[in-house]
């Protein structure tokens, strides 16, 4: 949850307003626990996964049933490279 904090004046006075505390609660954090490479390289697997998924044939009028059985199998289809990269393993965790 992102922490946005509202417009402050700290000497009451009507003067200028200074923004408070506006440190967002995962900025920075995710790339310091994993590589630039495991980044790249999950970055690049969830974007051909999800192009994989767009190019489903009748995605648009397929119950949810169906689209979580397509999801799985593309799951199935990169698990080895799933299970190789704890960059992945992180962003399929936090869903």
């Amino acid at each position: 949850m992102h922490n946005y904090s509202k417009p402050v004046d700290e000497n009451n006075d009507g003067g200028d307003i200074e923004m408070g505390n506006n440190d967002l609660s995962n900025e920075g954090k995710t790339e310091s626990l994993f590589s630039e490479e495991q980044i790249r390289k999950g970055s690049e697997l969830i974007e051909k996964f999800m192009m994989e998924f767009s190019k489903t044939e009748g995605i648009a009028e397929m119950s949810r049933e169906n689209l979580c059985n397509v999801v799985e199998g593309l799951k199935s289809k990169y698990q080895q490279e799933i299970e190789t990269n704890e960059y992945l393993q992180y962003v399929i965790s936090s869903f």
